[in-house]
């Protein structure tokens, strides 16, 4: 598995890039201060546990949440038969989500992290062993 794109939301200079492909062997190319460094800094921020030592001014808009979208694709057999429910098609999708909060013993703002993935359901509810427990539970 390896992750082949990752999108960046509200980070430094970046304020949407939309899906930025990832390839085994990748060039940046621009002109100084174009924002190369800053999408390599989201890449390791969100393949860093935690917050990654984000502070207030890594935000575009303090406001909205920083949010990193990333896919991992070139998944093994294995690994398919271990994450089946979470792939979208045959790759797993994954959100981290930073934002600036209140911490409300101290009153300071604080870093939070929220992670999000996408969980597959079967289409008819039937093909599902919660939902048939839900639709027992209703009759």
């Amino acid at each position: 598995m390896r992750l082949v794109g990752i999108q960046i939301q509200n980070f430094r200079s970046i304020i949407d890039s939309s899906e930025i492909r990832i390839e085994p062997f990748q060039v940046l190319v621009g002109e100084n201060n174009a924002g190369k460094s800053n999408i390599l800094h989201a890449i390791n921020i969100f393949l860093t546990t935690g917050n990654a030592g984000v502070k207030d001014v890594d935000f575009n808009r303090l406001e909205e949440p920083i949010i990193l979208t990333g896919k991992f694709g070139n998944l093994s057999i294995d690994e398919r038969k271990k994450l089946r429910k979470y792939l979208l098609g045959e790759e797993l999708i994954f959100e981290k989500s930073i934002s600036i909060i209140e911490d409300e013993s101290t009153r300071k703002n604080k870093v939070d992290t929220e992670y999000h993935g996408y969980i597959a359901e079967p289409k008819d509810w039937w093909l599902s062993t919660e939902k048939v427990i839900e639709h027992e539970d209703t009759n």
